[in-house]
């Protein structure tokens, strides 16, 4: 079940688990992607950036943004958020600022669930499209390609 959490209930996004174990990311050079090798092993949130989403969260709820939580059996395993204020460039386009699920509910549609509550939002919002910065490993960006979203 998915649902949008109040500005209370942003450390929740603490409880969802990051881990995971990266091999490759993705470089932009000379107009395509490109798979570098990148071995790096995520095993918990950052405390400082971790304080830092719960904060951005906070902020954009309170400023009409929005945080959806993705439940399962009570328990939050994924989040979404976006900011309300439409970006001057690219024109009438809303910032997607986090999308996490928890390591064992990744490859189970939770993501694309989230995505399109986020991009429903948007659209009520009046945005025209989102801007989404995400990290270049290979699961994320993978993830934004099969749902045909980035162009470059």
């Amino acid at each position: 079940m998915i649902r949008k959490l109040s500005s209370t209930e942003t450390e929740l996004i603490a409880t969802i688990d990051r881990t995971e174990d990266i091999t490759f990311s993705y470089r932009y050079e000379h107009g395509q992607l490109n798979k570098v090798h990148q071995a790096i092993s995520v095993t918990e949130w950052d405390c400082t950036e971790l304080k830092d989403i719960i904060e951005r969260s906070k902020h954009l709820i309170k400023n009409g943004g929005a945080l959806f939580g993705y439940f399962d059996n009570d328990i939050i395993t994924g989040v979404a958020s976006i900011n309300a204020t439409l970006l001057s460039a690219p024109d009438h386009y809303l910032l997607m600022d986090i999308l996490y699920i928890s390591h064992q509910q990744r490859g189970k549609g939770i993501g694309v669930k989230l995505f399109d509550a986020i991009k429903n939002e948007a659209l009520g919002l009046g945005a025209q499209g989102l801007y989404i910065s995400a990290t270049p490993t290979i699961n994320t960006v993978d993830f934004y390609l099969r749902l045909s979203l980035i162009h470059i």
